[in-house]
C-alpha cells in the first residue's frame, strides 16, 4: 500500500492511471481544510490549475475525503509533509 504526500499530485497520478486507487492507504496532505466546504473550494482551485486536464482527480479526492483517507497535519497545528523527495512512499 502506498502513502501519498500531495492531494494534487497523487490524485492526478491516480486519474492518469500511474497509481491504482486501490493501492493507496492514505494521503497525508499539506492542505488545511477544517470542513468539506473548504475542501471543495480547494478542489475547485485545483481543477483550474493542477487538474485542468484530469478533472476526475477531484472525484478521487472526494472519495478519499469521504472514506477518511486524507490526513491533514496542519489542521492539528503540525507541519505539512515535505515532498522534496517525491510525493509517494
Amino acid at each position: 500500500m502506498k502513502t501519498g504526500y500531495s492531494i494534487s499530485s497523487c490524485c492526478r497520478d491516480i486519474a492518469t492511471g500511474k497509481v491504482g486507487e486501490a493501492d493507496v492507504e492514505k494521503i497525508v496532505a499539506g492542505t488545511r481544510c477544517d470542513s468539506k466546504e473548504i475542501f471543495e473550494t480547494v478542489l475547485g482551485q485545483y481543477l483550474e490549475t493542477y487538474w485542468k486536464d484530469t478533472p476526475e482527480a477531484a472525484n478521487i479526492a472526494r472519495r478519499f475525503w469521504d472514506k477518511g483517507m486524507i490526513d491533514q497535519p496542519r489542521v492539528r497545528g503540525e507541519d505539512a509533509p515535505n515532498i522534496a523527495n517525491g510525493h509517494w512512499l
